[in-house]
């Protein structure tokens, strides 16, 4: 830490997507670097995009834009995490994503190493900045924010299968 090289800039906002959201970077178990991001929160046709590096973020793939992933889902806008993702121990990659009208939390995931992704049944209503984790059966657990209390939903997979959300009354959100 004692010297740092250029920057390397990731993602640049457009003039017709004037700025860049929600980035959300997945180690993979592999070491691979998966970054997620939004131009416009995914707004009026911005959509969401893909970069990945192999040697530790020194260099990076091209951006890939995945919105038609989040296609079959009706939204007017979009939103990654806003923190990181995971890889499961069976190497799925897999972040919390926001989807509007109506308002739910999803899981974005990919199960080849980042060419495709897909997204989980519905997992909340009313919630958004919503965590992800793996718990120690395997199952996944998510972990978001709402007034008054944080709630939490878990499903044996993250795509299907989520529990009743519950308030958890230890984790007071306050409003934003």
């Amino acid at each position: 830490g004692e010297t740092f090289g250029a920057p390397i800039y990731l993602a640049r906002g457009t003039e017709r997507c004037a700025t860049v959201n929600n980035p959300v970077m997945i180690v993979g178990n592999d070491n691979v670097l998966h970054l997620l991001f939004c131009r416009n929160y995914g707004m009026h046709g911005a959509g969401i995009w893909y970069r990945r590096s192999t040697d530790d973020g020194l260099t990076w793939s091209p951006e890939r834009e995945l919105t038609e992933f989040a296609a079959s889902i009706p939204h007017n806008r979009i939103a990654f995490g806003p923190t990181h993702g995971i890889s499961t121990r069976d190497g799925r990659l897999m972040t919390a994503v926001w989807m509007t009208e109506p308002a739910h939390s999803y899981v974005f995931y990919s199960d080849d190493n980042g060419r495709t992704w897909a997204v989980s049944a519905p997992a909340d209503a009313n919630t958004n900045e919503t965590n992800v984790a793996e718990l120690s059966d395997g199952s996944i657990l998510l972990n978001s924010r709402a007034t008054p209390f944080r709630r939490v939903t878990v499903s044996p997979d993250g795509v299907s299968g989520w529990s009743p959300t519950r308030p958890v009354r230890q984790l007071p959100d306050p409003s934003c």
